[in-house]
């Protein structure tokens, strides 16, 4: 059996629903997809309905595979739909406790393509850079950005709320984003604007002057900054170009902290003394003022 367009978590769910009710096994279906068409902005194929011959049978889903599945489902892989058909079967036929199973192939792969995704949005939502246009006479805030797994649609969400007094438009490869204040609009994916890079703003600026000031030279470490901050992000992140500047000149930068630290060592034990004593200060003119000496 063939399964065709299948783009969406909730495509496979309406699919994986009829499947079930019908019996049908995974290794019976062919989950036929491209992953170019795999778009929520796509128009939404009929669903055949299960016949009399298969009534309707309530299936109990654990919770948790449900929000692995979703995640599983922006992942760049074409057997990601097969995979989790076989999961829901095996859940669903006398293996209720298989997700515990960490050490199953399939579970293991789940939570391994569900992890991948969250870290992926994750970067996405701490490196997407806007940089402001003007598009019909009006303010608007373009990024480039280039996901490892298709998250456009479900990440847009995240956007919205942090962006809502915004227009905007996110543009990636496999799908673009666009928030006018009203609505959102998914559209195909595109190549990157040639204008998109040399078009320098004050956002540009801010985020220069906000990493310098972040940027700690004595707690330098660039394994971990290339982790959280993976060089394939830099191209499109404006502060970049500090990086080399700041790490090679750590060194020097930590001794002139070093040479200009004017705080003695137990300058918080101070600190805490002198609120202390304008504390007691305060309290005694107060004391005075609510109870004054008569003669």
């Amino acid at each position: 059996m063939n399964i065709d367009g299948v783009r969406d978590f909730k495509t496979w769910r309406q699919h994986a629903r009829d499947l079930l009710r019908q019996q049908v096994h995974p290794t019976t279906i062919n989950w036929a997809g491209d992953q170019q068409t795999q778009l929520a902005f796509a128009e939404p194929i009929q669903i055949q309905e299960s016949t009399s011959a298969y009534p309707p049978t309530k299936t109990q889903v654990p919770a948790n595979f449900l929000k692995l599945a979703r995640a599983a489902a922006c992942y760049r892989d074409d057997d990601r739909w097969a995979l989790l058909y076989s999961l829901l079967w095996r859940l669903t036929h006398d293996e209720p406790h298989l997700l515990h199973l960490i050490t199953d192939p399939e579970v293991r792969r789940l939570r391994h393509m569900a992890q991948a995704v969250r870290r992926d949005a994750h970067k996405m939502h701490a490196f997407v850079r806007f940089k402001k246009q003007q598009i019909d006479g009006q303010d608007w805030y373009v990024a480039w950005f280039e996901p490892n797994h298709l998250i456009v649609p479900d990440t847009a969400d995240f956007f919205i709320r942090r962006f809502n007094t915004m227009n905007w438009s996110i543009l990636t490869p496999d799908a673009c984003a666009h928030w006018d204040q009203q609505q959102l609009k998914l559209t195909e994916g595109c190549e990157k604007p040639t204008d998109i890079d040399c078009t320098g703003d004050d956002m540009d600026d801010y985020w220069r002057q906000y990493y310098r000031h972040i940027f700690n030279p004595a707690r330098l470490k660039t394994r971990a900054m290339q982790s959280e901050m993976p060089k394939k992000y830099w191209h499109n992140l404006p502060e970049a170009e500090l990086i080399n500047e700041l790490t090679q000149g750590s060194g020097q930068l930590t001794e002139q902290m070093l040479r200009n630290a004017t705080r003695h060592p137990d300058h918080l034990r101070q600190k805490s003394k002198r609120l202390r004593e304008q504390q007691d200060r305060i309290r005694a003119k107060n004391e005075i003022l609510n109870h004054p000496i008569t003669e």
